[in-house]
């Protein structure tokens, strides 16, 4: 498993140094504000991830398990998937991309300012779109964003086979960031937060299968391929808790 992770630790690293050696995309009309200016992938990350951050900072007790750091691991994965998808043609507009991917959980760095006092992916939609109406973006990247951002959830009834492939990414890159021992983590964080007790964990993640349910969800083959043997680690995990609960 210690291979694992260092093999995907590299992999990561590798798109990296790829993304340095092959020069920085420059994305036209990409500057929130001033349409003609030019910004490069790279300044739009940074912008955007400096945005996350000093949201973080403001936040009322954020769930840190939704934080900075993982916005940031979603956007590694979803490089990964995005250059992917290149070499087989497709088009990515990282333009609607990159805010999505740094804006996508941010309601849970103030998750008792909801309406119904606790965080929600709805909540998501609306505050991203303030963000984005403050920078002045341009306003036809907005919907498109938000958009996005309203279907990564696990709980999307229904994905449209003709959505965005910006959509695909994003909700693929997400659950990657669920399986393995830092998932797992983040998933005892989150339901401890909202009072989740160890049997209720195990009926969720366990029993009702919801990581084999996210596992599926996920459409690119590359997104399987990288976390196949965290999603095993993970399943297997519980199956254990179950068994240990219940001697």
């Amino acid at each position: 498993m210690v291979g694992r992770e260092v093999l995907d630790l590299l992999i990561l690293v590798r798109i990296q140094v790829s993304e340095i050696c092959a020069g920085d995309q420059k994305i036209p009309g990409s500057s929130p504000g001033s349409p003609d200016k030019i910004m490069t992938k790279n300044q739009l990350v940074k912008k955007f991830y400096k945005i996350n951050q000093d949201l973080y900072q403001k936040g009322r007790d954020p769930l840190k398990c939704h934080g900075p750091d993982h916005h940031m691991r979603v956007w590694k994965y979803s490089l990964y998937l995005s250059k992917a998808l290149e070499k087989r043609g497709r088009k990515i507009d990282y333009q609607i991309l990159i805010p999505a991917v740094f804006l996508h959980d941010i309601t849970a760095y103030d998750p008792y300012k909801s309406e119904k006092d606790h965080w929600n992916h709805q909540d998501d939609i609306r505050a991203a779109e303030k963000v984005l109406k403050k920078l002045k973006y341009p306003r036809e990247k907005i919907s498109q964003i938000t958009s996005i951002i309203s279907v990564h959830s696990t709980n999307t009834k229904v994905i449209s086979k003709n959505e965005p492939v910006e959509a695909t990414i994003l909700r693929d890159a997400d659950k990657m960031d669920v399986f393995g021992p830092l998932g797992i983590t983040r998933i005892l964080m989150a339901m401890s937060r909202r009072f989740y007790g160890i049997p209720e964990i195990i009926k969720i993640y366990h029993k009702e299968q919801n990581i084999k349910h996210r596992y599926q969800m996920m459409k690119i083959p590359e997104a399987k391929r990288f976390v196949k043997e965290n999603y095993k680690y993970s399943r297997e995990f519980f199956k254990r808790l179950d068994q240990d609960l219940s001697t």
